[in-house]
């Protein structure tokens, strides 16, 4: 399998559903409105515009003579700009292939789960402006941001020859999504990759609206490279039906041919749908196509229930080619397993993964055992929600240097208990001053085979003070030797 040949686009089935409020998150000077100029054709040059800030990672827009960037008041296109009489404008005259450069917007909103965003941009070309410098398209891109990470873009570089055409950016997180509670980011960027110099740009606005989203985990591959992620669909409110304009994948894992997937996000809509049948099909941006199909357990004609996607068996096209046949042939390999939707979601005080609602030391991080880092489970292990609780009293070891002693605060019984236990295998049952006490208890940073001088850090900092805070549900599902 040709990774520069073969590029995955997930699509679904769709049945529209209109039961869903939408709201649009507050972008500042969405439509480039302010300042309000006063005659067609005025612009403000290399002046901030209100609410936008400049991103210019190749420092093109520091040399004021080759490049520009503000609010321009139409006179020069075919027809009204999309939302008022301003647009914002990000020129560029460098030789082709400098650089990039636009404006960006960092929002007061978050991402949040269960929640599907469309991001809408009107792109403009000044092409039929009388200067020829202003003929052709330096192409654009538009991007969505969560925190550090690029959640969904769109570029293209096809001369438009002057007007609009609106971009849309469809995104939905899944209820795992690890940017879930990150700041919300835009970028409006000329990628000057072609003649004509200027993009602008208008009507910027970001929908958000409250949907049930159904997660899968998928893989695919051959012998030659695989790839492992997320795949994710809008269902429509009650009866299960899908909302296949929304679906999205995203590419977490990738090995041989297909690394260059690693970290690829998708997003679209169905194509094609028949009997039992979901087809997920491959885009036009190479020389053939992927599909996958799955099997459901009632006919589109009714509402599809929304854990019925089963793997039945996949296609890989070149050229009009087939070159791999059913699913369970040797090649390629397909999965996809249902995710059940997380216990808990809000917001992460201690930054750790896990939200408070859940959460066995609300303000100290304590990753879930298996995730950022932390290795997985050991038999002598207890864990409450997945994170260490190794006296299974629903406090975490981070937040808990209460050791079985009587009194409400850690105190001299329980420091007594931790000196006793140092340098012994947390994997022992002969800690504490009697040595009777099971040492995993007192294994508090999850650091090392062997009581150490962290564990008893963590104790003189908890000294006087009750254990935790932890969730109001806690505790939560305990698993290993020491849960009741």
């Amino acid at each position: 399998m040709n990774r520069t040949c073969v590029w995955l686009w997930f699509l679904a089935w769709a049945l529209l559903s209109n039961t869903a409020v939408a709201d649009f998150l507050g972008i500042q000077n969405f439509d480039f409105e302010d300042p309000e100029l006063v005659d067609f054709g005025d612009i403000t040059s290399r002046i901030p515009i209100p609410g936008w800030d400049l991103y210019d990672p190749d420092g093109l827009l520091a040399n004021s003579e080759d490049a520009d960037y503000g609010v321009w008041k139409l006179g020069f296109f075919d027809g009204n700009p999309p939302d008022g009489r301003q647009v914002g404008f990000v020129f560029l005259s460098q030789p082709v292939g400098s650089g990039i450069a636009g404006l960006e917007q960092t929002l007061a909103s978050v991402l949040e789960a269960d929640t599907f965003y469309e991001l809408s941009v009107f792109v403009g070309d000044p092409g039929t402006f009388s200067d020829p410098d202003f003929l052709g398209f330096p192409g654009y891109r538009i991007e969505l941001w969560a925190g550090a990470d690029r959640i969904g873009v769109d570029d293209n570089e096809t001369v438009m020859n002057g007007g609009f055409r609106i971009i849309r950016i469809p995104f939905a997180p899944s209820d795992i999504d690890p940017r879930i509670g990150q700041t919300l980011k835009i970028r409006l960027i000329n990628l000057l990759n072609g003649p004509g110099i200027e993009v602008d740009f208008d009507a910027v606005t970001l929908e958000a609206v409250p949907v049930q989203i159904e997660t899968y985990r998928f893989s695919v591959g051959d012998s030659d490279g695989s790839m492992s992620g997320t795949f994710s669909y809008i269902v429509n409110g009650d009866n299960g039906q899908i909302v296949g304009e929304d679906a999205s994948l995203e590419v977490t894992e990738a090995t041989g041919d297909l690394a260059g997937f690693l970290g690829a996000s998708f997003a679209g809509s169905a194509v094609s749908s028949s009997g039992t049948f979901i087809n997920l099909a491959g885009g036009p941006k190479f020389d053939g196509f992927a599909s996958l199909f799955f099997s459901a357990s009632a006919p589109f004609s009714a509402p599809l229930p929304v854990n019925a996607l089963i793997p039945d068996h996949a296609n890989v096209f070149l050229g009009g080619v087939q070159l791999v046949g059913l699913f369970n042939g040797p090649t390629p390999a397909v999965t996809l397993e249902r995710i059940e939707e997380e216990a808990c979601s809000g917001p992460d005080l201690d930054g750790d993964g896990v939200p408070d609602a859940c959460d066995n030391c609300v303000a100290t991080f304590n990753p879930a055992l298996g995730t950022m880092g932390q290795p997985a489970r050991e038999a002598f292990q207890s864990t409450t929600g997945g994170q260490l609780d190794d006296d299974a009293d629903g406090f975490g070891n981070q937040c808990d240097s209460k050791f079985g002693n009587p009194g409400q605060f850690v105190g001299g019984t329980d420091v007594a208990d931790h000196l006793a236990s140092f340098n012994k295998d947390r994997s022992g049952s002969n800690c504490g001053t009697l040595g009777t006490k099971g040492c995993a208890q007192f294994d508090l940073d999850n650091a090392g085979q062997f009581i150490g001088g962290g564990d008893f850090l963590r104790t003189f900092q908890n000294f006087n003070a009750v254990p935790g805070p932890t969730c109001d549900d806690c505790p939560l599902e305990c698993e290993g030797p020491a849960c009741p």
